[in-house]
């Protein structure tokens, strides 16, 4: 219990500090707060002149600040203490001085960047370390400390004073006086007045973290925050943090394990590999592109999302015959031990259900289970790129399917097949001429005028892209059946890639010149021209058009 005496002399204080706290909390009340400061002090000195009290009796009793002597605190000597030195000592401590030179300047910017959330201003950086280094250099004739920014006492005057630099100067000539003049001027402070100071930054702590959170924190946060200042009065500061640091890491586990990990789901019904293939695999792939599942993964994963993700209910087989899984790995940002496990789990349940796991686009930290997959340890396939893995998928569908797999129409039957019309598709092939391809033949060449466009009678060809870094990117690959060089033909100007044979291989060509003929000479093949032309786009534009719908669902 409380004496008398300690109510009275707390009592004080605390009313103090509660109304700075309600002041502060208001832009014309901060204005008031100095002046009710100054106000407290010359009361209390009038109250106790009006009690016949004098100040050595106000110091013995505890109500003023006393104790110091009244010699000035600084008296500089900057040749004696130069000469006294150890020089040896300073130079033997070099490590330890560039160690606070680098902490303070460390010390300072993670300061200015916290005051920048606190006060809501965009501070500049390099001034502030002007600054202190201009004040650290002002200082240090005199043996000062390396000077920085205090942050608790900055905002303390910004919430009692705003951007005001008065205030600043009143702290800089009492702290002058103080060192000039001796601390004795410090008697003159009523002990009432720093323990309301002390009452408002906890108090105004408190209302911050407790009141004014409380509608924008979750249930959860709120009681963490509120349980760390919990143990800062049961068990002390360290102890708090200590436990504080343990229960935000289990949060952490425990929201980042709710997270879903797969970021888009789709078949290959919607999403294709950049192989463009003839009509008959086209339509092939249509009907078979539901047993190939493709999971894009992102983020982390460890113990707490690897298992969710490879216990995905979309695996389960009784909602579709699925034949291949593909993980895309390709925005994972590492992965733990525990992914291996939950991998090969799902890939020996898959062989046992009848479906094969494939992974993509392994990150490169995902050491630990690169090197399982490259030792064979894991039933998993690994491919580089996610286009890689679905273009082994879709060759392993057509092999189900040999008729369309083998395809062994020509392109007159091709082109019939296109047009409904016999008689139209021959009339188109004789617009085109025959050319022969050697492997590694540029067709088209990245930056020049259009050479018209290009029917692939055999082989493949591929178009590509090489990137700032030297590094050649596949853009497409053509198969049989294929029109290409259709883009450049009715834009116009620079074709944008280059087009090379993969191996010997054989194409019809027709020029811009000779199209433009034809449609003056003999508009009926032209119009043909013009619909394959359309209907290629057309295909390719509604296979963007599902891929994109399902990423964006």
């Amino acid at each position: 219990m409380l004496s008398s005496t300690a109510v009275v002399r707390w009592l004080p204080g605390v009313a103090l500090g509660i109304a700075v706290v309600l002041l502060a909390r208001s832009r014309r009340g901060r204005s008031v707060v100095p002046w009710l400061i100054a106000a407290t002090i010359g009361g209390f000195h009038l109250g106790l002149a009006i009690a016949g009290v004098d100040r050595a009796t106000a110091v013995e009793r505890g109500w003023l600040l006393g104790g110091f002597e009244g010699q000035a605190l600084w008296q500089p000597d900057v040749l004696g203490m130069i000469s006294d030195a150890d020089w040896g000592a300073v130079f033997g401590q070099t490590g330890a001085i560039v160690t606070v030179i680098a902490l303070a300047v460390i010390s300072l910017m993670i300061k200015v960047h916290a005051m920048d959330q606190a006060t809501g201003e965009d501070l500049d950086v390099d001034r502030e370390l002007t600054v202190a280094g201009l004040s650290t250099a002002l200082a240090a004739p005199g043996g000062g400390m390396p000077g920085y920014m205090h942050f608790a006492q900055t905002l303390l005057m910004r919430k009692l004073a705003g951007p005001h630099r008065g205030p600043a100067l009143v702290a800089v000539l009492l702290a002058g006086g103080v060192l000039a003049m001796g601390s004795s001027v410090l008697s003159l402070v009523p002990t009432s007045l720093i323990g309301g100071l002390l009452v408002y930054l906890g108090a105004n702590l408190l209302v911050k973290w407790l009141w004014d959170t409380r509608n924008r924190l979750s249930a959860g946060d709120y009681m963490l925050v509120a349980g760390a200042g919990a143990s800062v009065i049961l068990f002390g500061f360290l102890p708090a943090i200590a436990l504080g640091t343990v229960v935000a890491i289990v949060l952490f586990v425990v929201r980042y394990s709710r997270v879903d990990a797969i970021r888009h789901s789709y078949t290959l019904e919607v999403f294709r590999s950049t192989i463009e293939r003839p009509p008959l695999q086209d339509r092939a792939l249509e009907e078979l592109g539901h047993q190939v599942v493709v999971l894009e993964v992102h983020g982390f994963l460890f113990f707490g999302t690897a298992h969710r993700v490879f216990d995905d209910p979309r695996l389960n087989p009784s909602t579709g015959d699925i034949r291949y899984v593909i993980f895309d790995m390709a925005r994972v940002t590492g992965v733990d031990s525990s992914t291996s496990m939950a991998l090969a789990k799902l890939a020996r349940r898959g062989r046992a259900r009848g479906f094969d796991v494939l992974v993509a686009g392994l990150p490169e930290n995902g050491a630990e289970l690169n090197s399982e997959l490259a030792s064979g340890d894991l039933p998993v396939q690994e491919f580089p790129t996610l286009d890689e893995a679905v273009e082994w998928c879709e060759d392993r569908l057509l092999e189900t399917r040999r008729a369309e797999a083998t395809d062994n129409q020509d392109l007159a039957q091709m082109l019939t097949g296109m047009l409904d019309s016999g008689p139209m598709a021959a009339s188109v092939l004789a617009k085109f001429e025959r050319v022969e391809l050697e492997a590694g033949q540029v067709v088209i060449e990245h930056g020049t005028e259009t050479p018209g466009m290009f029917f692939i009678e055999s082989g493949s060809l591929t178009a590509q892209l090489e990137t700032a870094g030297g590094e050649t990117v596949r853009l497409r690959t053509m198969q049989r059946g294929t029109l290409i060089g259709e883009i450049s033909l009715y834009l116009g100007g620079a074709t944008t890639a280059d087009v090379v044979a993969d191996g010997k291989a054989t194409v019809r060509h027709l020029s811009a010149e000779q199209l433009s003929r034809m449609e003056t000479e003999d508009p009926a093949t032209a119009a043909a021209i013009h619909r394959l032309a359309a209907r290629t786009l057309a295909g390719r534009v509604l296979h963007a058009e599902r891929a994109l719908r399902t990423l964006r669902d």
